[in-house]
This record gives structure tokens, C-alpha cells and sequence, in this order.
């Protein structure tokens, strides 16, 4: 696959990937175009436009970053196995996901869903539940909260750009 010339399957499979609806993407990815807008490019009627096919290669890019670096915490340099990563917390409302990451928005809650989905379903002895406490020392958590060490030097910087 291309990212500089995704097909429409491709936007399809990776809108699915991400827990996204048609009516969603077409909102948050699209910025606002009509659903049926959005369905045409699905069905291969319009050609994809480039800044989609950015927008969901960024989208992709983080949730590849989200797993890598919860498999980065599970992984014991002792023995080179992998630790359980045990029960993760499972938003099932963006309204839900939103009390524990107030700053998040609604594409972030279904990156959320759609990374907890992919640990439970490639194994790690996942298990997911709607009402278990919130482990704020995972990367997870960090990420969503904008507090991993990128992000916070990320912020630094720009406060120190916009103090000038």
C-alpha cells in the first residue's frame, strides 16, 4: 500500500481499524464533509483526497506509536518476555472517555478504543472492562492525558514561542 495513493478498500479497512462510523470520519477526519461525501470516496466513486490521506496516515502513525510503546512497558529486559498487560480501562461513551481525559476530544476516544481492542485481540493476557480503576502511570494514560515526556517538552517549547 501506498499512503501517497490509498485506494478506497484501504480507507474503508483503516476507518474500520479506527472504531470510526461513516458519519464520524466524514466529521472529525474529513472536517466536516457530508457522509455521503465520504462514502463516495469509500466506494471509489471520488478519488481520496491528499490531505485525508495525510490526516489518516497520522492517525495510523499514532496508534502504531500507542502500541509500540505499551508493548515497550510490558516487555521484561530480564528474561526478554513479556508481561500481562492485565485489565485496561474501556471507554464505551466518548462521554465516559471524556471525565477521565477532559482535554481529549472524540477522535481520540475511538484511537482509544481502537488501540484497547488490538491489545485485547492479539493476546498479552488483555482483558477490558468499563469499570476498572485508571493506571495513570501507563503510557496509555499518559498519552491520552498529553503528559508523556514528548508531549510535555512539546508544550515547553511552545509556551517559551508563544512567550516571546
Amino acid at each position: 500500500m501506498s499512503w501517497l495513493n490509498m485506494n478506497n478498500v484501504e480507507l474503508q479497512a483503516i476507518r474500520k481499524i479506527l472504531m470510526l462510523e461513516v458519519t464520524e470520519a466524514a466529521d472529525v477526519i474529513g472536517n466536516g464533509v457530508s457522509s455521503s461525501t465520504w462514502q463516495s470516496w469509500e466506494s471509489g466513486c471520488l478519488a481520496i483526497p491528499d490531505e485525508i490521506q495525510a490526516e489518516i496516515y497520522s492517525l495510523c502513525q499514532m496508534r502504531e506509536t500507542l502500541l509500540g510503546e505499551t508493548f515497550k512497558e510490558l516487555y521484561d529486559k530480564n528474561d526478554g518476555s513479556f508481561n500481562a498487560v492485565g485489565t485496561l480501562r474501556y471507554y464505551s461513551t466518548l462521554n465516559a472517555f471524556l471525565i477521565d481525559y477532559p482535554e481529549s476530544n472524540h477522535l481520540c476516544w475511538r484511537l482509544h478504543q481502537s488501540v484497547c481492542s488490538s491489545l485485547f485481540a492479539e493476546g498479552g493476557d488483555v482483558e477490558l472492562s468499563t469499570d476498572t480503576p485508571l493506571d495513570k502511570s501507563k503510557y496509555i494514560y499518559k498519552w491520552f492525558s498529553f503528559s508523556t515526556p514528548e508531549q510535555l517538552e512539546h508544550k515547553r517549547i511552545e509556551a517559551l514561542i508563544n512567550s516571546k
